[in-house]
C-alpha cells in the first residue's frame, strides 16, 4: 500500500523566458553582455552616449543586461526592407502606406515590438537613429573606428 507521500510528483516544468535575438547563434548584443566582454560592452555604451545621445543607464539596461529585441538590434530600416525588399518610399511613410499591415504588425511582433507599441510609433514616426540603425549595425561602426585607431 503506498501513503500519499510515495506518489510521483510531476516535474515541474520550466519556463521559458522570451529572447529576441536568436536568429543567429549568438548575436553582437548577447555577446556583449558576457563578462568576459567587459571592457568591449563599456567602449561601445559610451560610443552610443557620445555619438548618439543615449543615457548610459539605457544603454547599460541594454548592453550589459541584454535586454535588446530583435527589431532594435536590426533597426527599423531592416526590418522594413526585411518585410518589403521592393519598397522605394519614405520610411516615415511606410506604416500608412503597406498594403498587409495585419502581416506587418506580426512581422514585427516576432521581432518583438508589439501592435500598439508599433502604431504609435510609426504615427508619429518618433524612432530614435539608433532604432532606426539597429545596435548591431551601429556596434560595428564602432569596432571599425576601434581598429582605425
Amino acid at each position: 500500500m503506498q501513503g500519499k507521500n510515495n506518489k510521483k510528483r510531476p516535474k515541474p516544468q520550466k519556463r521559458e523566458t522570451t529572447i529576441y535575438i536568436r536568429s543567429m547563434k549568438m548575436s553582437i548584443i548577447e555577446a556583449l553582455s558576457e563578462k568576459k566582454l567587459s571592457p568591449m560592452r563599456l567602449g561601445f555604451s559610451r560610443y552610443l552616449v557620445e555619438h548618439y545621445g543615449m543615457s548610459m543607464s539605457t544603454a547599460y539596461q541594454k548592453i550589459r543586461l541584454n535586454r535588446v529585441r530583435r527589431w532594435e538590434a536590426e533597426g527599423v530600416e531592416k526590418c522594413l526592407r526585411d518585410f518589403d525588399p521592393d519598397y522605394e518610399g519614405e520610411l516615415k511613410d511606410f506604416f500608412s502606406g503597406v498594403r498587409k499591415k495585419g502581416e506587418f504588425i506580426e512581422f514585427m511582433k516576432e521581432r518583438g515590438m508589439g501592435e500598439h507599441a508599433l502604431r504609435a510609433h510609426f504615427r508619429n514616426f518618433d524612432f530614435t537613429e539608433v532604432e532606426l540603425r539597429g545596435l548591431e549595425s551601429i556596434y560595428k561602426e564602432y569596432k571599425k573606428q576601434m581598429e582605425e585607431m
